[in-house]
């Protein structure tokens, strides 16, 4: 399940497709700078900073008029929570807060913070493609509160829609709608390695990281017949 919290909006709604992944990618991209000294072969290189980001394409399935009504509203928030907050909403140079979000898959997108939440980035791409051969589903609610309502009338009464969807509205939700997303990461705890103990800076607060998983370092205990050091 991918699940996306915007964390530049108020009480932020918790986004959540039951989807499959199709195309994945994690990139690191460290930087340096050369210092060329006169008479060396090679040049010297010095870390600048690195860079990390991850495009995604999931598969996002819809069986039923619940499902689909379900992932077009998920979709919805996701599209609208690409625009930042603003204090004003007249003046459009009053921006509050720009696009942030926390976007978990499983272990693969995480933060391996202590708490497990989802990886901090900004979301700086997002392809949504119907997948038109696999069909539609058309929602057409109708008798919306009375006992006579049908399937979509009802899923919509109890999402508490009733006011915001006309009787007789029609949708078409494709079965299948691809979702591609960018994420920049924005790195929300130390990494890098102690120059004195040779672990990981990440330490207590991510001391699994990227996916979960790693970084322990094997304890080498010494048996009864190994010498701990020094000479005969």
């Amino acid at each position: 399940m991918l699940e996306i919290i915007p964390v530049h909006i108020r009480n932020p709604p918790i986004i959540q497709f039951i989807s499959y992944i199709s195309g994945f990618s994690d990139r690191y991209s460290p930087s340096y700078t050369s210092e060329q000294p006169f008479g060396r072969t090679n040049p010297f290189y010095v870390w600048k900073g690195n860079t990390r980001s991850i495009s995604m394409t999931i598969d996002i399935p819809s069986s039923s008029v619940s499902k689909a009504l379900d992932n077009l509203n998920n979709l919805s928030w996701l599209l609208a929570s690409l625009y930042p907050t603003y204090k004003d909403s007249v003046n459009a140079t009053s921006v509050a807060a720009s696009p942030l979000h926390r976007v978990r898959y499983g272990n693969i997108i995480c933060s391996s913070t202590s708490d497990g939440q989802g990886l901090l980035c900004v979301i700086d791409g997002a392809t949504v493609t119907h997948q038109e051969e696999s069909g539609f589903i058309h929602v057409n609610p109708r008798n919306m509160g009375s006992s006579f309502a049908n399937t979509a009338a009802r899923v919509l009464t109890a999402a508490k829609f009733e006011n915001h969807v006309g009787e007789n509205k029609h949708f078409l939700v494709p079965k299948v709608m691809k979702l591609s997303l960018n994420l920049s990461v924005v790195q929300d705890h130390p990494l890098g390695w102690d120059f004195y103990t040779g672990e990981f800076r990440g330490g207590r607060s991510a001391p699994s990281f990227p996916y979960d998983f790693g970084l322990v370092r094997e304890e080498v205990k010494q048996g009864p017949d190994q010498d701990s050091g020094g000479g005969a």
